[in-house]
């Protein structure tokens, strides 16, 4: 179900959380997770439901970034959300790369946020060697505001992980 129409792709609700076992053989892709907090240890479909279902209940969004044909292309997260501080940050995983996908679901998921659930600022984090995410972010209004040196270990070394956010100036 279309959540967020965009351009060339959507954002779909997880109207059933069985379809999040499509996530499970790239979640565990060494080679696509490099840059993630993620693999470490395998994870299963139950982990990937757990954690839609940690995010749901804290008000935030777990979507899939689908094509106009309704593919599922990766998924992008709106999570610690707080109403409070009107704060949030985002997470993507895409496995179709290099397309200007990324961009245009940060995009989406942001004027959501900000025009649709009054949220003030985002953020993000991403390893420094994660190109093409760093590119989205900046395609995206994003301003990095700092730089957590040695925090990510990936390919053999430290990395360090830019951080980035996006102000609501409404």
């Amino acid at each position: 179900m279309i959540f967020i129409k965009g351009s060339n792709i959507d954002l779909h609700l997880v109207d059933d959380v069985k379809k999040l076992k499509v996530v499970v053989p790239y979640i565990n892709n060494q080679e696509l997770v490099q840059y993630m907090q993620r693999g470490e240890t395998p994870i299963l479909h139950q982990d990937i439901i757990d954690y839609h279902d940690d995010i749901i209940s804290s008000g935030g969004l777990y979507l899939f970034v689908c094509n106009k044909n309704s593919d599922i292309l990766g998924t992008i997260t709106l999570y610690k959300l707080s109403y409070t501080f009107r704060n949030a940050e985002i997470g993507i995983m895409l496995w179709e790369i290099g397309k200007g996908y990324g961009t245009e679901a940060i995009k989406l998921i942001t004027w959501h946020a900000f025009n649709k659930m009054n949220i003030h600022r985002l953020s993000a984090g991403v390893v420094d060697i994660n190109i093409s995410s760093n590119r989205a972010f900046q395609k995206s209004g994003f301003t990095q505001e700092g730089r957590q040196a040695d925090a990510y270990f990936c390919l053999g070394k430290y990395r360090d992980i830019i951080l980035y956010s996006k102000i609501n100036k409404k």
